[in-house]
């Protein structure tokens, strides 16, 4: 809800601008227009902190850094902060904690050049409301579900195998 309100395209967020997958996201950045709301969710499966020199995270590192010309907007979803790369992280504004669903406290990110500490200044709390049901960013949170479904069952990544394919071996 927070990136659909950050986009200043006529779509809005669209299933084309969220994804689980860094790569996705890459490409995201260089096909959507200026202005686009992005979203790159459960970044601790692909961008994690104990992943820091992957291709992956470097990728990602490099749009977060140069793609800001375009004035889109990423939203990175994590269930800690500290599960995200650090070199990821200093490359964002803002932290949000969520509280409760629906409620989080908003912090400004700084990073002092000379220790290399990370200030999160608290600036207020945000209090979003439940996407309306049948409504189109409901669509595309119901995709992103159903994406964290098959990854969870094998179906999506790679290190997993569904059971059924992990029994067939064994048999």
């Amino acid at each position: 809800k927070l990136a659909n309100m950050m986009d200043r395209t006529a779509h809005g967020l669209t299933f084309d601008k969220c994804t689980l997958s860094p790569e996705q996201l890459r490409n995201a950045y260089s096909s959507q227009p200026p202005g686009s709301g992005l979203v790159l969710d459960e970044a601790e499966i692909a961008a994690g902190n104990r992943d820091a020199m992957t291709l992956t995270n470097k990728a990602l590192r490099e749009v977060m850094s140069i793609a800001r010309v375009e004035e889109k907007y990423l939203v990175v979803n994590a269930p800690i902060k500290g599960f995200i790369d650090k070199d990821i992280l200093k490359l964002a504004d803002v932290w949000i904690a969520m509280e409760r669903r629906g409620l989080g406290l908003v912090h400004h990110l700084k990073w002092e050049p000379y220790t290399e500490r990370l200030y999160t200044e608290k600036k207020q709390r945000i209090e979003l409301d439940d996407i309306e049901a049948g409504s189109d960013l409901k669509k595309v949170y119901n995709k992103l579900t159903r994406e964290k479904k098959r990854h969870i069952g094998g179906e999506e990544g790679q290190k997993f195998i569904p059971q059924s394919d992990h029994q067939d071996a064994l048999e």
